[in-house]
């Protein structure tokens, strides 16, 4: 089933390009406030581990190890899978599509 097109009036189609237009700049704004709060968390937390570094080295090389239980990782089967050695790949179409050139002598 499919619905007809609908024919909207002028002033309505203004009306929600306008908002669409609001609605955009909206959410760029809102973009720009979170990577700009992002990017004020990333220095500050560059700073405090520069003081810690001078304060204590040993505190700063315990808060920069990596945790590695935080994303835990497993996978199995083979590093790496030999080829099958009587595989026969499809052969497909081709359709050479590639342009001629000829050069043309002109006359004088």
């Amino acid at each position: 089933r499919q619905r007809p097109p609908v024919e909207l009036p002028f002033e309505e189609s203004e009306r929600r390009a306008l908002l669409l237009k609001k609605w955009s700049l909206y959410k760029h704004q809102e973009h720009e406030k979170e990577r700009d709060a992002i990017r004020t968390m990333l220095k500050s937390q560059q700073e405090a581990l520069q003081e810690l570094q001078l304060m204590s080295p040993e505190l700063y090389a315990e808060a920069t190890k990596r945790d590695l239980s935080l994303f835990p990782f497993e996978r199995e089967g083979p590093d790496y899978t030999p080829p099958v050695s009587n595989y026969q790949p499809p052969e497909g179409r081709y359709h050479d599509i590639t342009k001629v050139y000829t050069q043309v002598e002109f006359k004088r």
